[in-house]
């Protein structure tokens, strides 16, 4: 007799709302103190001198579960970018990093977001307590090692590392200290500067 499409149809304006407010808290969380950039996530690509990247797979339980990854998370609220960078990378790959020697690499969008990448070299790095946030079979991979992984098996913040069928020679090179005005990464130069 139509009386459930009509409870049904009264409900629509309840549920727009509903959804809004879910999306506005979302768009809250991901966003937090960070200004006109809009950076919701930062993480740090650590690689060895045999210029491999270390990475594992999401734990069970994780959104992302079962996919290769870098230590790459959330900001909390009133982190900075190298504060997320240094707490990911030591909950997840269990690994202390000195905060002056992580390297701006890039910024890239995420959806509606950007996720901000560091880098450092492994001598810099220090080993630290487990935590439920680690990333499993935790190694340093070659580009080959991950490929193996699938363009399904593989995060996308690690795809942002290669550049064709290598990775980005870019990631390697060590530039000069990273400064932000305002939440905002200039562009580095390479260490030294450029040759005259």
């Amino acid at each position: 007799n139509g009386t459930w499409f009509k409870s049904v149809y009264e409900c629509l304006p309840f549920l727009a709302l509903c959804c809004h407010y879910t999306q506005k808290q979302v768009d809250l969380d991901l966003n937090q103190n960070v200004g006109e950039t809009r950076v919701a996530a930062c993480g740090v690509i650590i690689f060895d001198d045999r210029k491999r990247i270390l990475c594992g797979v999401e734990p069970p339980g994780k959104p992302r579960a079962g996919i290769l990854a870098l230590p790459c998370g959330k900001k909390d609220p009133g982190e900075s970018d190298i504060e997320t960078a240094v707490r990911e990378t030591k909950e997840e790959a269990r690994v202390k990093i000195d905060p002056e020697k992580i390297r701006l690499y890039k910024t890239f969008r995420f959806g509606r977001y950007d996720c901000r990448l560091f880098a450092t070299i492994n001598t810099d790095t220090t080993t630290w307590t487990s935590h439920d946030d680690n990333l499993l079979s935790l190694k340093f991979r070659t580009v080959e090692e991950i490929k193996a992984f699938g363009e399904d098996g593989i995060a996308e913040a690690i795809k942002q590392c290669f550049d064709g069928d290598k990775f980005d020679p870019k990631i390697f090179e060590m530039t000069g200290p990273v400064f932000f005005v305002n939440n905002t990464a200039p562009e580095q130069e390479t260490m030294g500067g450029s040759s005259s």
